[in-house]
């Protein structure tokens, strides 16, 4: 019989082949972005995208049937994982990605020993590793001072040979229309928010790519002061030019927000991008950094660390989420942080027409679909274990009563053996209810464009209640509930017929028939809860959402295969031109 340790090491080569596979394919379709952009092909890249996100189970999957075949009966001998472990540690301790070797160990383990909650013998819960010397050197943005650029006269001529430079050092340099004019525009806009010329710009080396968007992402130092700076890209048929510049961290963080889609870019060690944009944007969690990369495995493991950190630091214990409670979903929050758990409910409401695995099937929909910057970013939980006496009587009371298919109950933990973790939003309900009558008004008028935003990427909320959606901290509305969701492109939008008779009028049951998939958009406005004044202000704003006429013409232009343009930014920010 061959030797645990010869096994170990066995076995940790196998996995560091897998791991090497799915690193290549995946900085293989991030590649291709460039390509995609500069030509248009916006259906390559949402299908690229859609591939990515593929990757990691694929890879997976055929690993551990190599595994169960080298392995046989001992597949599961905790002993040879633990030893396996201490062997893949130093393995991959010099990795520049070591941080995602480490997690895709864990991703291995947890999926052939079958283990709940976190096993530090057999994963890495925290990290062994650090960054290795080769890494820490390694430097991911260049400096720009503008030297070296020719001269220019006039205004702004130092931020415009700055930003030349900038532009001119990019994979997209000989794509641009019009690269000077650009730089030149640019230079005037920034200057405008900035007050001063641009003495340096340090910029990342990679170009972000997502959906029809590309972005030169670092900061700038003028007059003193380092800002963080995005130069927006578009690509239209006369080339690539600089469609809006954003030069405000609020701006900068809704794009990197954990309502959008993955960015594609291709740039290495991982870490090293994740702290560049971490001192960008200091407010933002590393995990949601590292998910942004679209390295979404580690940044669960990020998330799930700082649920730990945070639960060793609050006093608060877990509890009922504020709102009105939903239907189908327990929703707690996570003292100390700004996120919420979410669990199915064993039995739901008939009025639904959901099981347990409808709504399983539209959450896996939200993860692989365009969230167009309107959808909560879910993290899908197995076996998550948690301190009983963290909870709230109440919590968990409601959990034994509603929810015992999916959680357990030990006399020292709460298992989750399923379960949803997301950023926590106010309420749309609760935050109209208590904002003034002007932030209640732009809300109301963002809601109606989260409607636009989201038909445009074929998503329909099947049921657009007020507490379904929620505003976030920069005042955006986006939805959380998915368990309605549905395609645009697979529903019927009618008018309401007239009625026939007096009667008909009268009658508290519709006069007409209704079948499944029918939606009615007139009744928008008032079945999503709005009432008064702000009802009066939505159908001035968004009338046209109430007519059939809107949401055919979006069925016309998605069945063409049309990849609708959303802005990830204010239209004030864009470039006169």
């Amino acid at each position: 019989m061959v030797s645990r340790s010869r096994l170990a090491n066995l076995t940790a080569g196998i996995i560091e082949e897998a791991f090497d596979g799915y690193r290549s394919d995946f900085r293989a379709v991030t590649r291709r972005a460039s390509d995609h952009f500069v030509a248009r092909r916006w259906q390559q890249a949402r299908r690229d995208a859609e591939e990515r996100l593929e990757l990691y189970d694929r890879r997976l999957v055929s690993l551990l049937a190599r595994l169960r075949g080298l392995l046989g009966e001992r597949v599961d001998d905790r002993l040879l994982w633990a030893m396996t472990k201490a062997v893949w540690s130093g393995r991959v301790a010099e990795r520049p990605d070591a941080e995602l070797a480490e997690t895709f160990f864990s991703s291995v383990v947890r999926r052939v020993c079958g283990v709940v909650g976190a096993d530090p013998d057999l994963q890495f819960v925290h990290s062994d590793s650090v960054a290795a010397p080769a890494a820490a050197r390694q430097m991911v943005h260049r400096r720009c001072t503008g030297a070296g650029q020719q001269a220019s006269d006039g205004e702004h001529a130092r931020t415009t040979a700055v930003l030349t430079e900038v532009l001119s050092g990019t994979e997209l340099a000989g794509a641009f229309a019009d690269l000077h004019g650009d730089a030149r525009r640019a230079a005037a806009r920034l200057e405008a928010v900035l007050e001063h010329p641009v003495d340096v710009a340090e910029v990342l080396d990679g170009v972000f790519y997502r959906r029809r968007g590309a972005y030169i992402v670092g900061r700038v130092r003028a007059g003193g002061r380092a800002r963080p700076v995005v130069l927006a890209l578009a690509s239209e048929a006369e080339g690539v030019v600089v469609d809006a510049v954003l030069a405000d961290e609020d701006d900068v963080s809704v794009l990197f927000s954990f309502t959008r889609s993955h960015f594609l870019v291709d740039l290495e060690p991982p870490r090293a991008v994740v702290r560049f944009l971490a001192g960008l944007l200091p407010r933002k969690p590393i995990a949601e950094l590292t998910i942004a990369l679209g390295q979404h495995r580690h940044g669960k493991t990020e998330l799930y660390r700082s649920i730990a950190r945070a639960g060793q630091l609050a006093r608060e214990p877990f509890a009922v989420a504020p709102g009105t409670p939903g239907l189908v979903m327990i929703v707690f929050t996570v003292p100390g942080s700004d996120l919420v758990v979410k669990v199915i409910r064993d039995r739901i409401p008939t009025q639904k027409r959901l099981t347990p695995g409808d709504v399983r099937a539209r959450y896996e929909m939200v993860f692989r679909h365009d969230r167009a910057g309107r959808l909560v970013e879910a993290h899908e939980f197995d076996r998550l274990e948690l301190e009983r006496d963290r909870f709230t009587r109440p919590l968990l009371d409601e959990l034994a009563e509603e929810a015992s298919r999916t959680v357990t109950l030990d006399r020292d933990r709460v298992v989750l053996h399923h379960a949803y973790v997301e950023r926590r939003v106010t309420p749309l309900d609760v935050y109209l209810s208590e904002a003034d009558e002007g932030a209640a008004r732009t809300a109301v008028r963002d809601y109606g464009q989260a409607l636009r935003d989201l038909a445009a990427t074929d998503i329909f909320p099947g049921d657009p209640l007020l507490k379904n959606f929620g505003v976030t901290r920069h005042g955006r509305v986006v939805s959380y509930d998915y368990d309605e969701l549905t395609r645009v492109s697979s529903l019927r939008f009618r008018r309401i017929p007239p009625p026939r008779t007096p009667e008909e009028e009268l009658a508290g049951e519709p006069w007409y028939g209704v079948d499944p998939g029918d939606v009615f958009p007139e009744e928008l406005a008032t079945f999503s809860g709005l009432s008064g004044a702000l009802a009066e202000a939505f159908q001035r704003w968004h009338g046209d959402l109430l007519e059939p006429a809107f949401w055919q013409d979006m069925q016309r232009r998605l069945a063409a295969r049309e990849v609708l343009p959303i802005l990830p930014y204010p239209a004030a920010r864009r470039l006169k031109r």
